[in-house]
């Protein structure tokens, strides 16, 4: 059966939030910011399982925050992922900025709090596209697909009822390129299998329009 990539929410301890609110470095909440892609932090099931990831107040790395100590500590420590893929392997995070040396990332999804980690192995960054593109479908909602990336771009399909679910083809700005799964229902005779290629907008502003699942 598919199962679907939902966003988790990890609940950390009051106390470190406390901290967090506190300092001057993560006054500012990122909570609807969507940055410039993510950031997977890796958790194997062998050696990398039990990795230690320092999240740090500043990219100067002057301040450790708190440690994540292996999949399992989570929580532990005060941190919301964007969303997850398995129990494990990877964490992944909005990521705002990044240095020659550090990401700065929201470290919990619910507060908007950021903070820094290094670039090391086992985090890795993923542009947006390369995020969907880890998908094996993109859940979209069966709206109409686009001939162009503009809503002034005539509708590509001939059908009432799409499928929900789609492959993702490229990226241009706010728009994706997709190929449907197939038909839900169809109006026209068309021969099989049934798919269409068109554009369908992915974000608005700091808002995500499609989602998308994986199959288990």
């Amino acid at each position: 059966m598919p199962m679907k990539r939902k966003i988790i929410i990890i609940w950390g301890m009051m106390p470190f939030l406390v901290g967090l609110f506190s300092n001057a470095n993560c006054q500012k909440a990122y909570k609807t910011d969507l940055g410039i892609g993510v950031v997977a932090l890796d958790f194997g099931l062998n050696a990398s399982y039990y990795r230690k990831v320092n999240f740090y107040v500043d990219k100067q790395a002057t301040s450790v925050t708190f440690t994540l100590n292996t999949w399992d500590g989570q929580d532990s420590v005060p941190i919301v992922p964007f969303d997850n893929l398995g129990a494990p392997p990877f964490l992944y995070f909005r990521c705002l900025d990044s240095t020659k040396t550090m990401y700065h990332i929201v470290s919990n999804d619910s507060t908007g709090i950021s903070l820094w980690i290094r670039k090391e192995k086992g985090n890795a960054f993923l542009t947006w596209f390369a995020y969907f593109k880890g998908f094996n479908w993109i859940v979209f909602g069966g709206k109409g697909l686009h001939t162009c990336p503009n809503d002034t771009c005539q509708i590509a399909n001939k059908s009432s009822s799409l499928s929900n679910t789609a492959q993702i083809l490229r990226m241009q700005g706010d728009w994706m390129k997709i190929e449907t799964k197939s038909y839900s229902n169809l109006e026209d005779d068309l021969p099989a299998p049934h798919r269409i290629i068109g554009w369908i907008r992915w974000r608005k502003e700091n808002s995500l329009l499609v989602n998308g699942y994986n199959n288990e």
